[in-house]
């Protein structure tokens, strides 16, 4: 983790703009963490062209990351369901069209399956918010930020001629 963040600032540093790449840090198969880092060079009013230093900006964004997974899953799903009942109905259809003559008990029998599946996907698709669903299938869904606790984990500076600063976690709190 260190050395990946050391490589964002040295480039913020380098280029004098402001770097943002998002990492992982896996401590295991179950316990992988993601971050926002965002560097940026700071400088003085006195030498506004010279990089005196950069600010380093560490978001845990594994929630959001965690939501887009099941974000996808929801969407499969969704597809998953709504393509099963339709190929069904495909399949029947191309049989009534194909063979005029079926009798009287195949066609009921399919036309039995064709309305439980009808059921089926107006009981699955009845309180459905299709706008809803287009914006999660869209990966737009907004999610709601208030009353979320902002606290700082850690604070550390970097000074363009040393990028050895240690980095500062206050005490009870975790980088983590």
């Amino acid at each position: 983790l260190e050395s990946r963040i050391e490589m964002i600032v040295r480039e913020a540093l380098a280029s004098g703009r402001s770097e943002q790449q998002e990492i992982t840090l896996e401590r295991s198969a179950l316990a992988m963490r993601h971050f926002a880092v965002s560097a940026v060079p700071i400088r003085t009013k006195e030498q506004p062209q010279a990089v005196r230093g950069a600010v380093i900006v560490l978001h845990d964004i594994t929630r959001l990351k965690q939501l887009e997974v099941l974000r996808q899953e929801f969407v499969a799903n969704v597809s998953h369901e709504l393509r099963t009942p339709l190929a069904i109905f495909r399949g029947y259809l191309e049989t009534f069209a194909e063979n005029p003559g079926l009798s009287r008990e195949d066609s009921q029998r399919m036309i039995e399956a064709m309305r439980r599946h009808s059921n089926r996907l107006n009981a699955l698709t009845g309180s459905w918010n299709l706008g809803v669903l287009s914006t999660i299938a869209g990966g737009t869904v907004a999610l709601p930020i208030d009353g979320t606790d902002f606290h700082c984990t850690g604070a550390a500076t970097f000074e363009s001629d040393t990028l050895n600063a240690p980095l500062t976690v206050p005490p009870g709190k975790e980088l983590l």
